[in-house]
């Protein structure tokens, strides 16, 4: 799931749209909103947001903090080795793989 922080002057949506083509080199559609959730790291708190999206393109890693990009099913979830930030994205992740 690429994501990112919102730059100063940009919506949420905008930065959603700008961080998949920057993370995953692909020019997305906005859907919907999806999920709103928030973590706290460092002492700081964080909301996030996740949106439905569709693109014609085929995604591709574009930055090298990445090593691997992969598809899974929902029954592969548990399996699945996510980021390292799994414990933020996992609650929307099993919802949108229902």
């Amino acid at each position: 799931m690429p994501g990112g922080k919102v730059e100063e002057e940009e919506s949420p949506t905008q930065a959603a749209v700008r961080e998949a083509g920057e993370e995953i080199g692909v020019e997305v559609e906005l859907e919907k909103p999806f999920y709103t959730g928030e973590f706290q790291k460092d002492g700081n708190l964080y909301i996030w947001h996740a949106y439905l999206a569709s693109t014609d393109e085929e995604p591709e890693i574009m930055e090298d903090v990445f090593d691997d990009m992969k598809w899974f099913t929902a029954e592969g979830l548990d399996e699945a080795k996510l980021a390292p930030n799994i414990e933020m994205i996992e609650p929307a992740s099993r919802k949108v793989l229902k």
